[in-house]
């Protein structure tokens, strides 16, 4: 073979032809290699995508044979899109055989959506991960699982009293207009991707947010100090916007103290520059805002209701660990030691550790020597959680017989209701050095549309989360905006 696949990432807009882009490469690495269909694995998020995958192969193989001067199409096409030395495997003999061996071998083709890939992983390996020999996916069953388990642990708490009621009373902490079983099934529908096994309880508090505060006659003189400064100009703002606030800090001399929503629209801001502040001021106090004889009044009661915030956070994250803990040791019993599993389970499944910590780490080393080549469209809707469990496979061994491709656009992420993140383009492109050049011309829509794209998004843009840039640039463009409606309160609280 004279010609190796290299590693890269490729920010591809839309219409550009970032499947055939794909199926190029993938092409070519098959007619360099005869071997290679058996080492390489394309994915995607959909089974519609990965059937558009293996079909566009296919018609690429027929075109060229069938047509006139097709070879030299190809190759032409492989040598542009791919690499030239890449191209020079092209030839009618290989094209034959290759065809042939797809249509063999279609269903031991590694074509197919990523949980598909991780769910065929979790069959092969089921023993080592600690699952009965046949596993089966259970995908509807979520809530009738989770309403059906917490029932149970409810019933076993005996209805109240028990550390798994209390673990659920902490949980809604701060929210008690929630039903209370609602709010359960919904945590856990949150929380569960942070393991099987709960994390330990560093992971969910520990003695975060165990800080002393401050004394009550202290936070009282920082108030009385603040209600009696000179605020020149601003006076009037002060009674307004901050003298509700300074005095609900005053009071908070106990974990357990509630502020008022508006107050912690107002803190917040306060938080975001209380390590600078009063050199650094706060949104909406800027301009006119003289703080220098109460600066380190507003840190004792702004630092103080921050201490009080915080224990109020570790005070539900202990309680959503004791939750999680408690759920999984029933859905462990219910659900997995049986052999049903849940699509959200297979990435978690690969990436903790089980019983045999050795297990997995075979596990990884094996998938890795099989699969030598990677390829990933939409890129932009894989998750962190799902990349986790990726990384182990698609790296080098050392051997440099390794290559990972990877195509996306973050203009055109979904998936992020199911933790997909744009930003991780970005970020594996730097963290690995992985070259590629942008393919940002399209063919599905004018320069109007291109243009209007290109001053939302930035050109070029990739690195960063795609809907936070379109927010931020929505709030450049001039006149009314309609778009968004973050883009709208961040407009009208600037025109205060």
């Amino acid at each position: 073979m004279s010609w190796r696949a290299d590693s890269r990432v490729i920010r591809a807009s839309a219409g550009y032809g970032k499947t055939e882009t794909l199926c190029l490469r993938l092409l070519a690495m098959m007619l360099n290699d005869p071997g290679m269909i058996r080492k390489v694995v394309a994915l995607t998020f959909t089974r519609a995508a990965a059937a558009e995958i293996y079909d566009r192969l296919l018609s690429l193989i027929c075109e060229a044979l069938n047509t006139e001067d097709g070879i030299e199409k190809l190759r032409l096409k492989i040598a542009a899109g791919v690499d030239a030395d890449a191209a020079a495997a092209v030839a009618e003999t290989g094209l034959r055989q290759l065809l042939g061996d797809l249509v063999d071998a279609m269903g031991e083709l590694k074509i197919s959506t990523i949980d598909s890939f991780f769910y065929q992983l979790v069959g092969v390996y089921s023993i080592e991960l600690g699952l009965p020999g046949r596993v089966e996916l259970a995908p509807d069953c979520d809530k009738a699982t989770a309403d059906a388990l917490l029932r149970e642990a409810l019933h076993a708490s005996g209805g109240g009293g028990g550390e798994f009621l209390d673990a659920c009373r902490e949980s809604r902490h701060g929210e008690e207009k929630k039903s209370f079983f609602s709010s359960c099934v919904e945590l856990l529908g949150a929380i569960g991707r942070y393991g099987r096994h709960g994390g330990g309880s560093g992971f969910w508090g520990g003695d975060f947010g165990m800080a002393k505060l401050e004394a009550k006659e202290v936070l009282e003189t920082a108030f009385e100090n603040c209600e009696r400064y000179d605020w020149g100009r601003k006076s009037d703002d002060y009674r307004k916007k901050l003298h509700g606030v300074f005095s609900e800090c005053a009071a908070a001399a106990v974990p357990d103290y509630r502020f008022r929503a508006e107050t912690l629209v107002t803190l917040r801001k306060f938080f975001a520059v209380l390590n600078g502040f009063p050199a650094e001021k706060p949104d909406d106090f800027k301009q006119g805002w003289d703080y220098s004889g109460v600066a380190d009044d507003i840190k004792i009661l702004v630092g103080n209701a921050r201490k009080v915030l915080l224990a109020q956070c570790a005070r539900r994250s202990r309680g959503l660990g004791k939750l999680l803990e408690a759920y999984r040791a029933i859905y462990d019993r219910e659900m997995l030691r049986k052999g049903r599993i849940n699509f959200s389970d297979l990435p978690l499944l690969l990436t903790e550790e089980p019983l045999d910590s050795y297990a997995l780490n075979e596990i990884q080393y094996r998938t890795n020597s099989r699969f030598k080549n990677f390829l990933i469209d939409e890129f932009q809707d894989t998750s962190r959680l799902q990349w986790s469990a990726l990384l182990p496979f698609v790296g080098d061994n050392g051997e440099g017989d390794h290559s990972l491709f990877i195509v996306g656009d973050v203009k055109q992420a979904i998936y992020g209701w199911r933790e997909g993140d744009s930003k991780l383009m970005g970020e594996v492109r730097e963290l690995h050095g992985l070259g590629g050049e942008p393919l940002d011309r399209s063919f599905r829509y004018g320069q109007d549309i291109c243009d209007a794209l290109n001053h939302l998004f930035g050109k070029g843009s990739g690195q960063g989360s795609a809907v936070e840039e379109f927010v931020a640039r929505l709030r450049q463009v001039p006149g009314k905006v309609d778009a968004a409606a973050g883009a709208r309160e961040a407009h009208a609280a600037e025109a205060q």
